[in-house]
């Protein structure tokens, strides 16, 4: 005798949803070494109209910025490439990652 309704509107307050991941990307502090010089190499090719030496200025851009990040990175202007030396963890190996930058080729792999 004494039985109640049970209430069928929705509860007033609803669960948040799951926080979003935080990245894991590490971040430079102040610039990295040879950074200035590759790129003022860079603006001198590119006034110049020397895309060879424009060429070679942006790979050791890029290489600086990437050694600020990850650590040593090689440049081959020949060949058009940088080579980052990368660790994966203890006991996990390592590995060499490469690219081809400056529109040559595209190419892009592990060794």
């Amino acid at each position: 005798m004494g039985k109640t309704a049970a209430s069928t509107s929705p509860p007033d307050v609803q669960p948040l949803p799951p926080p979003a991941p935080r990245p894991n990307v590490p971040q430079a502090v102040g610039e990295p070494e040879g950074a200035a010089t590759a790129e003022c190499a860079l603006t001198a090719a590119r006034a110049a109209g020397d895309d060879a030496a424009a060429a070679a200025a942006e790979l050791h851009l890029m290489a600086a910025l990437l050694r600020g990040q990850y650590g040593p990175a090689r440049v081959d202007e020949a060949a058009g490439s940088i080579t980052l030396q990368v660790g994966v963890g203890p006991g996990r190996g390592g590995g060499e990652v490469g690219a081809t930058v400056g529109g040559r080729c595209g190419a892009m792999g592990t060794s």
